[in-house]
């Protein structure tokens, strides 16, 4: 998808004053595994647009995993062995997502972070309850979706690469990059696209997913 780099250091350091300021904004589409919907469409933890907000910390038990930590766990926890225990102060977190489209035990959905935590999106879609189509680290772990189930929803396709389906679809720039910088000004209403590639289509349209125009 989207990715930005600053070309010296005076952008580098506006661009850090923006994301701090949280005044870029960055737009996802995610290709997640569900178990069942109702009549409605509507996925149990994600109905309409929902607010995922549980703080973001390091999981102790793996080395690369972040975890959400709700209010009752505190920020301490046990390591795999359960012989030591890691402080670690919980970061808060923000993610807006909403389903745009139901397919075959999968779903289609668009998700606005707010906030720039490590792996934020996936964590935050892990803690709902639900897990991103091929992502390894945070798939949700039980009978109904690991194992036989994702190799008969995803791996047996021959439309699935293995690829993590997670897009950056859009970047959204401030004003004040644009003045200070000399950007080309028609990028603050016409924000920066990455269409979905080809292979993410294909393997979502597979499995019964409809994709919006304005993605394709």
């Amino acid at each position: 998808g989207v990715v930005l780099f600053a070309k010296n250091k005076a952008l580098t350091t506006s661009l850090l004053h923006a994301f701090q300021k949280k005044l870029i904004r960055k737009r996802y589409l995610a290709l997640i595994y569900i178990d069942e919907v109702s009549d409605s469409d509507e996925i149990p933890g994600i109905n309409g647009w929902t607010e995922l907000n549980e703080p973001i910390c390091r999981d102790g038990s793996h080395s690369l995993r972040r975890m959400c930590v709700g209010s009752k766990y505190g920020s301490t926890w046990t390591d795999s062995n359960g012989d030591s225990v890691v402080k670690e102060t919980p970061k808060s977190a923000l993610t807006r997502v909403r389903v745009l489209s139901v397919g075959n035990n999968v779903a289609l959905v668009e998700s606005w972070p707010e906030t720039g935590r490590t792996h934020q999106i996936r964590v935050h879609l892990a803690g709902a309850g639900v897990s991103i189509v091929n992502d390894d680290l945070y798939s949700k772990r039980d009978e109904n979706v690991t194992g036989e189930y994702r190799t008969s929803v995803t791996r047996k396709s021959a439309d699935d690469d293995g690829v993590l389906r997670l897009h950056a679809v859009q970047l959204f720039l401030p004003n004040e990059l644009h003045t200070h910088h000399g950007v080309d000004s028609s990028w603050i209403h016409h924000p920066i696209h990455a269409k979905l590639p080809p292979h993410f289509i294909q393997h979502a349209t597979s499995l019964g997913i409809s994709i919006p125009q304005e993605f394709l």
